[in-house]
């Protein structure tokens, strides 16, 4: 099968297939916190948007979008299997930046981890019931989230197939966030760009047995579409 993996920036992916619901993460406003984001619009017509927390840059939902259902909880949105895991947003038990919700949704025969703004490494038995990722989407920037080294510990506990680094610096974004290199620089493992056709190969036996996940870098609103 083929679907299409979307980066609109920050947080944001969208993920699409034929005859199956388009899914979109973590919309941001284009403006938003105070004039400090000047990204683009989304262009997205969503059949369901996933919330891991009610930040403005993680949770703008445009009128035009008033068919989509919004899934912030655990439960069976348009049939998926959602998964939802509480984890703080800081180092100091959430009581700077409040809690977020750790999504895990199973999707066209394969499971979107989207680890949200944490702030902290979750524990092993939080970590543990998101399952098994095929891709995982995980904040390195820093200062609001967690950072490259701890990054890749969780990545080391998860062991995805596939791995987006997301949340970190951006021209675009005036936030003091570390910059994407600052993780592949730490990161051992393969590390491929967006491109227009990427394969996913299914492995035969568990990926813990076949060493590094790939590191899948975005681009600014880059989109690929992945065959498996």
């Amino acid at each position: 099968m083929h679907f299409s993996l979307y980066y609109h920036g920050h947080a944001c992916f969208e993920f699409r297939a034929d005859n199956a619901p388009t899914v979109l993460f973590d919309p941001y406003k284009p403006d938003g916190l105070g004039g400090r984001f000047n990204l683009p619009p989304i262009e997205s017509d969503p059949d369901l948007i996933l919330l891991t927390h009610r930040h403005e840059d993680h949770a703008w939902i445009l009128p035009q979008w008033h068919r989509a259902l919004i899934a912030e909880q655990t439960g069976t949105p348009l049939g998926l299997s959602l998964t939802a895991v509480s984890a703080f947003h800081d180092d100091v038990g959430g009581r700077k930046m409040g809690l977020v919700s750790m999504l895990s949704l199973d999707w066209c025969g394969i499971r979107l981890v989207h680890l949200g703004d944490i702030g902290v490494v979750p524990s092993e038995a939080s970590l543990s019931k998101l399952g098994q990722p095929d891709i995982l989407m995980v904040p390195t920037g820093g200062t609001y989230t967690i950072g490259p080294s701890q990054a890749i510990d969780i990545i080391d506990q998860l062991r995805p197939r596939w791995v987006i680094p997301m949340h970190a610096a951006d021209p675009r974004i005036q936030l003091d966030l570390l910059p994407i290199d600052d993780f592949v620089s730490r990161w051992k493992g393969p590390v491929v760009p967006f491109c227009e056709h990427l394969e996913m190969n299914r492995p035969t036996s568990p990926l813990s047995n076949f060493g590094f996940p790939t590191v899948l870098l975005p681009g600014q609103n880059a989109g690929c579409v992945i065959t498996r």
